[in-house]
Parts: C-alpha cells; structure tokens; sequence
C-alpha cells in the first residue's frame, strides 16, 4: 500500500519551482466518466471524495492507466515522483 496524495500532487514550472497542484476532482471524474469496471468505480470516488488514499499496487497501475492517458506530461512526470 501506497499513501498517494492528489491535492497537492508535485508539478514544477518551466523553471523548476515546485508547485502542488489538486488534481484530485478532475482525476476522479476522469476516471468515473471513462471507466466501465466497478472496481476502478469505486478507486474514482475515494480520489474524488477523499483527495488522499491509500492504494495497492493494482490500483496505482490503474491510476498510472489514466494519468498517461488524459494528462499532459508534466502531471505525469509528477505522478512518478510521487510513488
């Protein structure tokens, strides 16, 4: 299990300079809106409700699924420095 925190997920500008950023709504609604298994359901609310969970390493991968797939590159460069 991996503590994942989406409201303050660590993008950095042009620059460098860190600056969190909350994906946490959009995040659950994208997955909410594009999934059609219970399971990844249920992972959208508890980001979207919650904004910090607790994830498995299946769930990180789906999560993973997601962000390279709706998400421009720096939010997923961020993601990885997360876990």
């Amino acid at each position: 299990m991996k503590k994942l925190n989406f409201k303050a997920v660590p993008t950095r500008d042009i620059e460098g300079n860190l600056e969190p950023r909350d994906i946490s709504k959009e995040l659950g609604n994208f997955i909410y809106r594009e999934t059609s298994d219970l399971g990844e359901l249920d992972l959208a609310q508890r980001i979207y409700k919650n904004g910090e969970i607790e994830a498995t390493g299946e769930e990180i991968e789906i999560i993973r699924k997601y962000i390279n797939n709706g998400y421009k590159a720096f939010v997923k460069k961020a993601f990885e420095e997360m876990l």
